[in-house]
């Protein structure tokens, strides 16, 4: 599913499309034409939804939160990255800023936005359980039980002072 359009994307790269202001401009006129845009549609909306997913959120993002437009712009981007790179020009060299460049570096940096926001708060629903760490209960009864578990060296608690009594070094014992 993409989140962005052809048209999305012409904004972007007016350069590339000559100004082309629908559709079928883009579709018969244009290289990159709008079959390659909507493959980098594609392919732009997996690497956001496995960034989403990764996270512990639900995809595809609702048109109905917030945070829709954003992403639809992020793929735009992806893709807008994709069509100048393959109009890239033979004369750049090594090291050179290209318009390529500037898409990818604003799609990645809108991919860290989407991971370091609470993305709740934009509608969307988070669906992965929190871990905090240790064990749960029912692994500790089963734990307990199994006879082939490897015991620990030390239990907890050995050296609170409890019941502890350090036998003083005879050397230096005053």
């Amino acid at each position: 599913m993409a989140y962005s359009g052809c048209l999305r994307v012409a904004d972007l790269v007016l350069n590339l499309t000559n100004s082309a202001s629908s559709i079928a401009d883009i579709a018969t006129g244009v290289v990159p034409g709008s079959a390659a845009y909507v493959r980098w549609m594609s392919s732009g909306c997996s690497l956001i939804e496995g960034k989403l997913v990764g996270a512990g959120y639900s995809v595809p993002v609702p048109s109905s939160t917030q945070l829709y437009d954003f992403v639809a712009d992020l793929e735009a981007q992806y893709v807008a990255y994709r069509a100048e790179q393959s109009r890239g020009s033979t004369r750049s060299g090594t090291g050179d800023r290209t318009r390529a460049d500037g898409f990818k570096a604003a799609f990645d940096d809108g991919l860290k936005e989407l991971l370091t926001s609470d993305l709740t708060r934009m509608g969307m629903t988070h669906t992965s359980k929190l871990y905090g760490g240790g064990i749960e209960a029912s692994d500790k009864d089963l734990d307990k039980g199994d006879s082939d578990l490897v015991q620990p060296r030390f239990g907890r608690g050995v050296f609170d002072g409890d019941g502890y009594s350090p036998q003083p070094n005879t050397r230096n014992a005053s």
